[in-house]
C-alpha cells in the first residue's frame, strides 16, 4: 500500500464517528449504526450498546462480526469509488470496571464529548471487537486485503 492510501486508511479510521456493525441475530444477519472508538494500536474497536437495543443479542464473547466504515457520500463523486474499508473479527463483553472496560471508557468519553453517555446505565455494556482482517477500497483499482498486521503498521 502506498503511503497516500495509508494515510486515506488512518483518516477513515480516525475521522468516521458510526459504522455500519453486521452481526448474527437470531441466527439471521443484521446490520445497525453504531458510534465507536478505535483501540490505540487500531486493531480493536469499542462499542456501546444498550441491552435493549436488537443488535445486542449478537454480541457474546466470540461471536463474530463485520463492520464497514465508508467515506460520506457527495454529489459529483462516483459513489463505486468512495473509500470504504470493511473489517470482521470476533466480540469480547468488557468486564465493568476492569481495567480494559476503564481504559475503553475514557476513549470513548474522549470521543464523544456531548452529553448523553449511558455508562451509568445497567443495561448499557462496552464490547470490544477483535479485528483479524479487512478490505480496503481506496479508490478504483486500488484495493488492499488487511491483516493485524498492516493494521498495527499504519
Amino acid at each position: 500500500m502506498n503511503r497516500d492510501d495509508c494515510l486515506l486508511l488512518k483518516d477513515l479510521f480516525k475521522g468516521a464517528r458510526v459504522m455500519s456493525l453486521s452481526l448474527l441475530v437470531d441466527g439471521k444477519p443484521y446490520v445497525s449504526l453504531v458510534p465507536f472508538v478505535l483501540q490505540l494500536d487500531l486493531c480493536s474497536v469499542f462499542i456501546q450498546t444498550s441491552d435493549m437495543a436488537r443488535h445486542s443479542s449478537g454480541l457474546f464473547n466470540g461471536a463474530p462480526f463485520t463492520l464497514l466504515i465508508h467515506m460520506p457520500d457527495k454529489q459529483g463523486l462516483n459513489p463505486m469509488e468512495l473509500p470504504r474499508v470493511s473489517l470482521s473479527g470476533s466480540v469480547t463483553k468488557l468486564v465493568r470496571d476492569s481495567v480494559q472496560y476503564n481504559n475503553a471508557k475514557d476513549l470513548y468519553v474522549t470521543k464523544f464529548k456531548e452529553p448523553g453517555q449511558f455508562f451509568d446505565f445497567p443495561d448499557f455494556n462496552l464490547y470490544q471487537l477483535n479485528i483479524n482482517n479487512g478490505r480496503f477500497v481506496a479508490g478504483f483499482g486500488r484495493i488492499y486485503d488487511l491483516n493485524e498486521m498492516d493494521i498495527r503498521s499504519l
